[in-house]
């Protein structure tokens, strides 16, 4: 996926437009699952418009500009679309490493449940349910205690 946008420079005070590329990352993870898998996660780079990578400080302002309202399901379909472009459309993809070996890289993802999670929903609050009356009653009672117990005393 290839983007074009611009920024206005407070230097040159000019419009100046660059270019950003969605670059997927795949990092292999060999025993953690049981069976070997690879991470895949995509990463912006930018350019200006004859090419050349744009690095700095700059950088991060641009990415934080675009990425801002990019939530999960944003970076999930990201990600997927850049992986069926990978695989172009066939079940997976595969990759000569070596002579004679292959990688093969599936292109539908590993689902996997966590044991841990976050609730959206607030915790209910236990409310106290007391009656005016009760409470009224409660203190005739502990003054009827105190009251015997002086009796008893004497």
């Amino acid at each position: 996926m290839v983007g074009e946008r611009s920024y206005r420079s407070k230097s040159q005070g000019t419009t100046v437009k660059y270019t950003y590329h969605l670059s997927p990352v795949m990092q292999p993870i060999p025993f953690k699952f049981g069976q070997p898998v690879y991470l895949a996660t995509i990463r912006l780079c930018f350019t200006d418009t004859n090419g050349n990578e744009i690095y700095g400080k700059r950088v991060n302002r641009l990415r934080k500009k675009i990425c801002r309202d990019w939530w999960n399901h944003e970076w999930l379909t990201r990600t997927l679309g850049i992986i069926s472009w990978l695989t172009q459309g066939r079940d997976h993809l595969e990759l000569t490493v070596a002579e004679n070996t292959t990688i093969k890289i599936r292109r539908t993802p590993l689902k996997y449940q966590s044991k841990l999670g976050i609730t959206e929903e607030p915790r209910e609050q236990p409310t106290p349910t007391i009656d005016e009356n009760e409470e009224y009653n409660q203190g005739e009672d502990e003054e009827e205690v105190e009251e015997e117990e002086e009796w008893e005393d004497e």
